[in-house]
Order: C-alpha cells, then sequence, then structure tokens
C-alpha cells in the first residue's frame, strides 16, 4: 500500500508501551513522537484488538498449562515411540493433547459447543539451559473453527531474558486473510502480582 511519507513517518516512529497482567486486559498507550495521523482513535483501537489478541493467546497458549487441575484428565493413551495421548474434559470443553517422549505438548485438539480447534507447538532449547529447565515455545499454528468459518493463525516468538523470566522480545503474528504483525519488544520489565488467598 502506497502511504504518504509524513503518515509512514508517524507510524514508524510512533512507541506503543503495553502492560500484560496474566488474566487481565493489557494496558496499552501510545506516544506519538513525529505527530499523529488524523485517523489516530481508529488507528489506535485497530492496533489495541491486535495486541490484545496477541496476549489473549499469549497468556493462554504460551504461557499458561494446557490442563489446569489433574482431575480434568479423564484419560492416558501410551503412543509407538514413547509419547502419549492426554484426554481432559471440563466445563462441556473436550481437550486431547497429544505429546512426545519427553512428555511435551505437541498437538491439541479442541472440540466444544461453540468452537473447535486445533494447535500445534514447535519448541526451542534453552540458550542456556540448567537442569530443570524447558524448553520454549517457539512457534505455533492453530485452526479455530466456528460454525462454517475458520481462522488460521501463526504465532513465532524469539525470546529475551528480563529478571530471570524470559519473555518475548520478537513477535510475529498471522492471522490468514485478516492481518500480519510485526512486534520487537524493548524496555521490559517483569514483575509477580501477589494472589491474595
Amino acid at each position: 500500500m502506497n502511504v504518504a511519507a509524513d503518515r509512514l513517518k508517524a507510524i514508524q516512529d510512533l512507541k506503543i508501551r503495553s502492560q500484560a497482567v496474566r488474566g487481565k486486559s493489557p494496558k496499552i498507550t501510545f506516544e506519538w513522537s513525529s505527530g499523529a495521523l488524523d485517523n489516530k482513535e481508529q488507528f489506535e483501537d485497530g492496533l489495541k484488538q491486535m495486541l490484545g489478541g496477541f496476549y489473549q493467546m499469549y497468556w493462554n497458549m504460551v504461557a499458561s498449562s494446557p490442563i489446569s487441575n489433574a482431575a480434568e484428565i479423564v484419560k492416558i493413551e501410551p503412543l509407538p515411540g514413547g509419547g502419549a495421548k492426554v484426554y481432559s474434559s471440563s466445563q462441556n470443553i473436550k481437550l486431547v493433547i497429544s505429546t512426545d517422549k519427553e512428555s511435551t505438548p505437541t498437538h491439541y485438539a479442541l472440540e466444544s459447543p461453540a468452537m473447535n480447534g486445533t494447535i500445534d507447538l514447535h519448541y526451542v532449547s534453552s540458550p542456556k539451559p540448567v537442569p530443570g529447565d524447558l524448553r520454549r515455545i517457539s512457534s505455533l499454528d492453530g485452526s479455530e473453527q466456528i460454525g462454517n468459518s475458520t481462522m488460521n493463525v501463526t504465532l513465532s516468538l524469539d525470546y529475551q531474558a528480563v529478571d530471570g523470566f524470559y519473555i518475548p522480545s520478537h513477535v510475529s503474528y498471522n492471522i490468514a486473510g485478516a492481518y500480519s504483525l510485526s512486534m520487537d519488544f524493548s524496555g521490559c520489565s517483569v514483575f509477580k502480582e501477589a494472589v491474595a488467598h
């Protein structure tokens, strides 16, 4: 698409700050250092939706366990080669997780009254492995089917170490036929939120 030079400069110099807390909507602010666009609010709303979609996928698929409670496991079926299929059921949602011989989830198949979906996960080893360190999800391919509508999503991540945690440093997020977003995270910090019991 052809974009006027002043509009392109404004977009290229735009700084977006986000604060993402598990289970909460992210706080997103915009800093227009080279002048704002005339449709700034519409542009910001679109970016907020895209970033919100990324964070929702990140917290639910990348930074969380697929099964929150062992009581949800219905059956475990061994597979040839040492992997397994783990069957889980919770709140009318059936989930089948295929694992490799190291018990790492590689494929999810989800079935619910509202939607069906699949997710294939790919991993990268820790850059400085220590005993007990886990591999990190480097990419995922997802497909979500609601009625006759199908949405295909791909996500790839590179990581940075911040205060002992590995968080995204570069992310490519693509919803087929809708949009593609590439993000670089800099100046990051992490905190652990206190949980009231």
